[in-house]
């Protein structure tokens, strides 16, 4: 199996759902897995912009559990050793028709990411996520996460 193929099978198993008492509102937590194409631009005061697309794949244990295809694209700038600050735009998708979408402020150890609206059953969606890398490799890596998304 390649390593795309290991990231998509290991953030797969890794996502848990909680309703909340509004029936709108869903709480997640999980872990997942994401592999990442990047260009990067030497700038001439030493740091480095980059631009980077990432792919992979989430669960969330609803019933029945459902699978999502997720894929974020962001720009950033790194400044150092293994510092860096990105905005990351990325969208989760369920079907054709129900994905959810996000807007996050990430570094080196993770960020914070708003929910900015989705379509179908996450259509009008709002909410807030924190993030936490738990390990890199040199085309992706593995995340934490909690995450609110209420709809309308």
């Amino acid at each position: 199996m390649n390593t795309f193929m290991k990231g998509f099978a290991a953030l797969a198993a890794s996502v848990l759902l909680a309703q909340t008492a509004d029936a709108g509102t869903n709480n997640y937590t999980g872990t997942g897995t994401y592999l990442t194409q990047e260009l990067t631009m030497n700038l001439g005061n030493g740091q480095t912009v980059f631009s980077a697309r990432s792919e992979g794949m989430a669960t969330i244990s609803t019933e029945p559990p459902v699978l999502l295809e997720a894929k974020c694209m962001g720009l950033g700038l790194i400044t150092g050793n293994d510092k860096f600050n990105a905005k990351v735009y990325c969208t989760f998708r369920q079907n054709d028709e129900d994905s959810f979408d996000l807007v996050a402020e990430s570094g080196p150890g993770g960020g914070e990411a708003k929910v900015i609206g989705g379509s179908g059953k996450w259509k009008g969606a709002t909410g807030t996520a924190t993030f936490e890398r738990t390990a890199t490799t040199e085309n992706g890596g593995s995340f934490s996460y909690k995450m609110t998304i209420s709809t309308p």
